[in-house]
């Protein structure tokens, strides 16, 4: 009998109790034959898993006979019927539950302190993944000039600009004057979170946001009308599609062609043959900054007028986050030597209210955007904490999302293409 039951006397003459206990033991009986029919190599089809329809190749999981009926391996089926994942072979099977095996009992281990700790986890998409697979697709590349020159002000020139930083920001607002909570998806300037998948294509889902806020903002658009991820990847040659890029060059790309809806060019998770269509063009950015090395109260008076796009060090520990404020003690992402890894969105900043988690740990922190769909972290964003940013430990804040922030703008004259 499960645990949840143990405790219960079950009368012979209360059905309740009975009809109670026999839905759990079907329940504990399901979960058995599942695992039994992985374990044996059956061939599962369409079966109905907690209401999941799934149809799994042939599995061999004869390693791990004796994790038939645990709390992992329960979890793993469970896991396979959400995500309806299909290995290779057999081995594969096993060699995936293996390292499922082993995160969810970290992210179940970290969840058994969670009362006492500023975020929660949850076991996701990448429960399955080794923490190099993890990181394989973040290919997020930021241009030599700005790690080998960031002390000389002297704007770079590319093909479509005419130099980072040559651009004002949209609005003047003092920094006096900044609201103590800002949040531009809850205010309908931001579009909802969607997923990169296994192409490297970060910086195109942040650019084409960034873009997104901007025709809202601007008043261009009334709402965030999604904008061609899948063009940026297929036709931004400054940038290399899947396998990384720079927020900043697609906004130049953008300020000279223009960018289609997504709907007409929808993302495919791989870079193709352009298929860039000028007719069909629905919003064009006239100018684009490259800021250096800001301060949480510089960056907070942008981020108050505007979305900006900011790189960031992403690293296993942020993998299975769920909710709450990822801190610098947690994450270990603020070291200033490794270049960034991942372009993100910065959406808003807010306080740590009194009883809210992460009391004790983060006063305030950054709202963010992230690239791996809304079934990740809190609809498929999460929080972190900006406290420390300026010190020796956190010198261009955490995970360096002060060190180069970037955004579109509309008040630069149109940049003309240059050869």
């Amino acid at each position: 009998m499960s645990k949840q039951y143990q405790n219960f006397e079950i009368e012979k003459n209360d059905p309740f109790m009975i009809n109670l206990s026999r839905r759990e033991d079907q329940r504990e009986k399901k979960h058995a034959y599942i695992a039994a029919a992985i374990i044996g190599g059956v061939v599962l089809v369409s079966l109905q898993i907690c209401g999941t329809v799934v149809n799994p190749s042939e599995y061999n999981l004869s390693l791990f006979e004796r994790d038939s009926n645990t709390q992992s391996m329960k979890a793993y089926i469970d896991y396979l019927a959400r995500y309806k994942k299909t290995y290779a072979d057999r081995q594969s099977t096993a060699d995936r539950y293996k390292i499922f095996k082993q995160n969810y009992h970290l992210i179940q281990e970290h969840n058994r302190h969670a009362d006492v700790l500023p975020f929660v986890m949850e076991v996701n998409q990448y429960a399955d993944l080794t923490v190099d697979e993890f990181l394989e697709h973040h290919k997020l590349r930021v241009p030599k000039h700005l790690l080998t020159q960031e002390h000389d002000e002297t704007p770079s020139k590319g093909i479509y600009s005419k130099g980072h930083g040559d651009a004002a920001p949209m609005f003047d607002t003092p920094v006096q004057n900044l609201p103590k909570v800002k949040d531009w998806y809850k205010e309908g300037a931001v579009s909802a979170p969607h997923d990169q998948h296994q192409c490297g294509s970060c910086w195109a889902f942040t650019t084409a946001s960034m873009i997104e806020s901007l025709a809202v903002i601007s008043g261009k658009f009334d709402y965030p009308i999604e904008l061609s991820i899948q063009q940026l990847v297929d036709c931004d040659i400054t940038n290399d599609g899947c396998s990384g890029g720079w927020m900043y060059k697609g906004y130049a790309y953008a300020s000279v062609y223009g960018l289609m809806p997504a709907d007409t060019y929808p993302y495919v998770g791989k870079k193709n043959q352009c298929k860039y269509d000028k007719e069909k063009v629905l919003f064009k950015n006239n100018g684009m900054v490259q800021e250096k090395k800001m301060s949480n109260e510089a960056l907070k008076a942008i981020v108050a007028k505007q979305p900006v796009g900011v790189g960031m060090i992403s690293n296993e520990n942020l993998r299975f986050y769920k909710h709450g404020v990822m801190t610098e003690s947690f994450l270990k992402c603020s070291d200033p030597t490794p270049a960034v890894n991942h372009g993100v969105a910065i959406v808003g900043f807010g306080h740590v209210q009194k009883g809210e988690r992460g009391t004790g740990w983060c006063r305030e922190y950054w709202i963010v955007r992230n690239t791996w769909g809304k079934a990740w972290g809190d609809d498929g964003f999460f929080k972190l904490c900006m406290d420390g940013t300026g010190s020796q430990e956190m010198p261009f804040g955490i995970c360096q999302v002060n060190r180069f922030p970037t955004y579109p703008t509309m008040e630069q004259p149109e940049i003309k293409f240059s050869q």
